[in-house]
């Protein structure tokens, strides 16, 4: 299944091939061995980041930003984080997040969820912070942090 994510207008597709070119020109950055240890990340993927950036898919219905204009208050900015796994390669996962957003983080939780529903169907499991979906070979899932600041959403491949 496609879900047409983009990240800074850089499509990504699970299982596609991501030359370095591609993740360079997005300004993705790679993790290097030690950060990836104390973030328990996979050792056996290479593990690509970048820092307040753009995220749209899922039909052009979710389009998520980051805010970091000086003169908001804080409780009116947030940041946003993507993480992509690769291995051989080839991306296995997305991992996005909203940072720091004390009313962005469960309204962009909210319009991911509605944009799922609207492509995958109704979650296989929801609960009051978490639903995920199982579609076609990919595991999608949103969560809210307890501190409900922050806010994640995973799309990878199933395995």
């Amino acid at each position: 299944m496609e879900f047409g994510i983009k990240i800074n207008n850089i499509p990504l597709e699970l299982g596609q091939e991501l030359p370095q070119e591609t993740l360079s020109a997005g300004d993705f950055r790679r993790s290097g061995l030690l950060r990836r240890l104390f973030a328990h990340q996979p050792v056996d993927q290479n593990v690509y980041a970048i820092e307040d950036c753009e995220l749209e898919g899922l039909n052009d219905q979710l389009h998520i930003y980051p805010c970091t204009h000086s003169y908001l208050n804080q409780d009116r900015q947030w940041r946003t984080k993507v993480t992509l796994f690769l291995k051989e390669d080839r991306l296995q996962r997305i991992l996005f997040q909203v940072v720091q957003g004390q009313t962005a983080a469960l309204n962009f939780l909210e319009r991911f969820e509605e944009a799922a529903v609207q492509m995958i169907g109704e979650p296989d499991r929801k609960d009051r912070h978490t639903a995920s979906w199982q579609s076609q070979g990919a595991h999608v899932e949103s969560y809210l942090h307890p501190d409900r600041v922050n806010a994640d959403f995973v799309i990878e491949l199933a395995e």
